[in-house]
């Protein structure tokens, strides 16, 4: 049985998602489809950390599918007044 090739995501952590950066050094290798919540899950990322996901430059939810080769972009909740 062959497995299917390993593929990159560029994923790219702004602000206090930071702390997470060491988990993905090289960009985050993935053999099929994931979704952007299965990615905080495995990189150790409670979802409530997350405000802002961008795929590509465009506005995405954590149920978004990434095939490989895509930059996610995953920005913190942005509080103010």
């Amino acid at each position: 049985m062959k497995s299917a090739p390993v593929k990159k995501v560029e994923v790219v952590l702004y602000a206090s998602l930071q702390k997470y950066k060491s988990r993905i050094q090289n960009g985050y290798s993935i053999e099929n489809q994931i979704s952007v919540g299965d990615i905080l899950v495995e990189l150790g990322i409670p979802e409530d950390y997350v405000g802002l996901v961008f795929i590509d430059n465009k506005r995405s939810q954590l149920d978004s599918v990434l095939e490989g080769g895509e930059k996610l972009s995953l920005f913190p909740p942005i509080g103010g007044g």
